[in-house]
């Protein structure tokens, strides 16, 4: 079994090596006289491909009779996984910590000092430690 590098290559009739790793065709993708698409194996051994003449990398190796995922070795298409779970935006964390604990400094001030809670000022307990508790869980 060709690995796809080896797989493209082989589709390309006037395929030559140019430097170790790097490669130069005749685009199959539209009429060229030149090389000029030029192809690469990335580090994950998935197969690079630029048409200077502005083909798009599809046009290219369906042109020859390969799809797109033809580029990328089986390993890496089994163990490729999308985190689907959404980003968590530490700086905005971070500034909502800095506001909740100010709030958490100023009620234990009050108490400290004798002054009585009201309810507007427990409700706003509350939501600090709804969003502590949220912020520790993030």
């Amino acid at each position: 079994m060709l690995n796809p590098l080896e797989g493209l290559l082989a589709r390309l009739e006037d395929a030559i090596e140019t430097r170790p790793g790097r490669w130069r065709a005749r685009c199959p993708g539209h009429n060229s006289r030149s090389r000029s698409l030029s192809i690469a194996e990335g580090d994950d051994r998935a197969v690079l491909i630029h048409c200077f003449a502005g083909c798009e990398p599809s046009t290219v190796v369906n042109t020859i009779g390969l799809e797109l995922s033809d580029l990328f070795s089986d390993h890496i298409i089994r163990s490729t996984r999308y985190d689907k779970r959404p980003r968590t935006n530490y700086k905005a964390l971070v500034e909502l910590l800095l506001h909740e604990i100010g709030t958490l400094i100023a009620a234990a001030e009050a108490v400290r000092n004798n002054e009585i809670l009201i309810d507007k000022d427990l409700d706003t307990l509350y939501r600090v430690l709804r969003n502590l508790e949220m912020a520790r869980n993030a």
